[in-house]
């Protein structure tokens, strides 16, 4: 293939799925969505904001994704945030601007459901459309999701028909069964008190694939 028939072969590759809820990537940092994307990985953040992780949880969780974050970038990603309580959203898109990062995680507070299968969703529409580089979720929680089977099931999907790899990071009153099931191996599973969340989001950092 010439190299004159590439861009337009890589606009055909990240035009969105049909029927996905992202359709349009916005700029990075002064790049192109394209030209990031084609960069380096992407990991996406999904943070439980249920009721159950107000207070102490959840200032944890915040300031161990931003240290998540921080070695992740380093690492050549650019990271997006999913909040997900009794629904799931996209809080921002990849970027690799930890300050954005930063400000996003910390305007979000804790209460309602959990909606873990939701916020699977969301990040599996911001990884389709990464092609040819590494795609990972990584799920903070403490506890279980309004439906497991759902989640599971969603999980398995992201695994096995995209190939997205997914780290599960429980607090210690999180179910470590369901965590290492979430996970795309052992290995990726976690559960620490949530006074260690900090210590644990920065080491777990430290498995992102890396090419």
């Amino acid at each position: 293939m010439s190299n004159s028939q590439l861009p337009p072969l890589i606009d055909r590759l990240l035009a969105p799925a049909s029927g996905s809820a992202l359709t349009h990537v916005p700029p990075l940092d002064g790049r192109s969505a394209k030209s990031a994307i084609l960069a380096g990985g992407v990991v996406v953040m999904a943070l439980d904001c249920s009721g159950s992780m107000a207070g102490e949880k959840i200032r944890h969780a915040k300031r161990g994704l931003e240290q998540f974050a921080a070695e992740a970038i380093l690492g050549g990603y650019t990271v997006a945030v999913v909040a997900f309580a009794s629904s799931a959203r996209v809080v921002t898109e990849p970027t690799a601007s930890p300050r954005t990062l930063n400000v996003r995680l910390e305007a979000l507070a804790a209460d309602g459901g959990t909606d873990m299968a939701g916020a699977l969703r969301c990040a599996r529409d911001i990884l389709i459309n990464v092609i040819g580089r590494e795609r990972v979720i990584c799920v903070v929680t403490d506890g279980a999701p309004n439906d497991r089977n759902a989640t599971l099931e969603e999980a398995r999907r992201c695994r096995e028909a995209f190939f997205i790899d997914i780290m599960a990071i429980g607090t210690d009153d999180a179910d470590s069964s369901f965590l290492a099931e979430l996970a795309s191996r052992t290995s990726l599973s976690a559960k620490v008190d949530a006074s260690k969340l900090e210590e644990k989001l920065a080491s777990m950092a430290k498995l992102l694939p890396r090419r």
